[in-house]
């Protein structure tokens, strides 16, 4: 008779409150995994593991601005981690999700005022 070495896992229904620092980079790599639990983008765990806020900031300006080497980048690292890769639409969440949390960057209006003097 042979025995199976299966783990059944119940999952009960329950809603989990994530807290973390409003202040991105003050976030420890705990915090970045319960924002990403938090989002659902469950996806990005692979790629995020041991990130804080800081470095979690540096890959979403990666993102931004070198959007589609960054997807196919971060959907390898999940394919090699034996992951799900990573859908559009988690990809896209993250950007959305991040570009919520950081504050816009003051050299962006400080050249666009510049250029605002230069013209009057």
């Amino acid at each position: 008779m042979k025995t199976s070495n299966c783990i059944i896992l119940i999952f009960r229904k329950e809603h989990t409150v994530y807290s973390y620092p409003k202040n991105v980079l003050q976030w420890t790599p705990a915090n970045v995994r319960d924002f990403l639990l938090d989002k659902q983008l469950n996806q990005m765990m692979p790629v995020c593991q041991q990130m804080d806020g800081q470095k979690l900031v540096e890959l979403y300006k990666l993102c931004r601005s070198n959007s589609p080497i960054m997807l196919q980048i971060i959907r390898s690292e999940t394919i090699e981690s034996r992951c799900t890769p990573l859908s559009i639409n988690v990809y896209l969440t993250f950007l959305y999700e991040m570009k919520n949390l950081i504050p816009e960057d003051n050299t962006e209006s400080s050249s666009s005022q510049s250029q605002l003097c230069i013209l009057v």
